[in-house]
């Protein structure tokens, strides 16, 4: 009987060590997963603030870039001539941790796919508030019927167009309103316009860069729509501005446009230039680029009624210019951008409109983030 009871306590006492143990083993796993669980926190913690740090150095970055825009704008070697390329930094330059560019566009459209950095001459445009109907309706993907809705949301009267709108066409939108009959104050309220849709107004340059992206050129598979051709087809948005004045002119209010450094898409559009008055242009001041810093130049480029358009219409210089900033913090994070727009009619520059452009996404291309990386940074 004495073996039988000591052998109960043996098997019970085994049992409480065993169920000891199983406990052990629960609270040890709950304790582990406990601080793996706290330290994954802490690391996206730490990633989250690796990434605020990186926004506010790109945000940072951003305002030095464009104190360097008006630093460049207000030492112009020839004035109402933007500065070549070739004579200040707007590629990956490095501001303590962060990177900026000033994303412009190719006047010799070398590529379509690789981004160009420069700043923008805000006159090689076309006034949307001056631009006659025959202006508007030569630009690319234009209509006849948008191009009056246009004419009519901006004129001072409630007289309707040919095919334009006017408040009738307005009010019975849901929510209703009125046609402005004021100018355009921003590009972007040209969505507002009766017929405007967004292939209209951007085409397939979705992030208004300028340069083919590979979302661009994918057909359907992703956003914007293209057709996949290879080539970039802009929207009307790439040729207009709001900032130029309007001066009178022979015909009635004329903004100038500038013959050195405007698209031949913009040059195409001016009445009596057209797109063999614009090669012409194109053509001549690539072969007479040291030909430039006069206005004479473009009377040798064209002929006829050309010329005499020419006149009314072309200057060879500005006083308005923008700087497309671009940037990023340290490890290439904390993507900012902004586009800002300079006045220089005054005494100094001054900043007449600043946006923010963060949101179209990334603008750079494909190497510039690694680029930024790379770039050597002072101690």
């Amino acid at each position: 009987m004495r073996i039988l009871s000591t052998q109960k306590l043996y098997l019970k006492s085994v049992a409480t060590r065993g169920g000891a143990l199983i406990i052990t083993l629960w609270v040890t796993f709950g304790l582990v997963s406990l601080a793996l669980y706290f330290g994954h926190s802490m690391s996206l913690e730490l990633q989250v603030s690796e990434n605020r740090m990186a926004s506010l150095a790109a945000d940072q970055a951003v305002q030095g870039a464009a104190r360097y825009a008006v630093h460049l704008l207000s030492n112009l070697q020839t004035p109402g001539v933007l500065p070549t390329v070739q004579s200040y930094v707007q590629d990956a330059v490095p501001v303590g941790d962060a990177t900026f560019w000033f994303v412009g566009r190719d006047p010799d459209q070398a590529s379509p796919t690789l981004p160009y950095f420069a700043l923008t001459d805000e006159s090689a445009k076309i006034n949307v508030n001056s631009a006659s109907q025959e202006m508007l309706e030569a630009l690319p993907r234009m209509t006849s019927s948008l191009a009056a809705a246009i004419i009519d949301w901006r004129d001072t009267n409630s007289d309707l167009s040919t095919g334009g709108a006017e408040d009738e066409t307005y009010l019975r939108r849901n929510p209703p309103h009125r046609a402005k009959n004021s100018n355009f104050e921003s590009l972007e309220e040209l969505r507002l316009v009766f017929g405007m849709d967004m292939d209209v107004l951007y085409g397939e340059d979705a992030n208004q860069n300028g340069i083919l992206d590979p979302n661009e050129n994918d057909g359907d598979t992703s956003l914007p729509s293209d057709n996949k051709d290879g080539k970039l087809d802009p929207g009307i948005i790439e040729y207009l501005t709001v900032a130029t004045p309007i001066v009178n002119g022979p015909g009635g209010p004329v903004s100038l446009i500038n013959a050195s450094t405007a698209s031949e898409a913009v040059l195409t559009c001016i009445p009596g230039i057209g797109k063999d008055g614009a090669s012409a242009l194109i053509a001549y001041r690539k072969g007479h680029t040291d030909q430039l810093a006069t206005p004479e130049w473009f009377t040798n480029a064209l002929t006829g009624a050309a010329l005499q358009a020419g006149r009314a219409y072309l200057t060879n210089a500005s006083a308005y210019f923008s700087a497309d900033i671009a940037a990023v913090g340290g490890h290439g994070r904390g993507y900012r951008r902004q586009r800002f727009i300079f006045d220089l009619s005054g005494s100094a520059p001054r900043i007449m409109s600043r946006q923010d452009l963060t949101a179209l996404g990334w603008a750079l291309g494909r190497d510039a983030r690694e680029t930024a990386m790379n770039v050597k940074r002072n101690p």
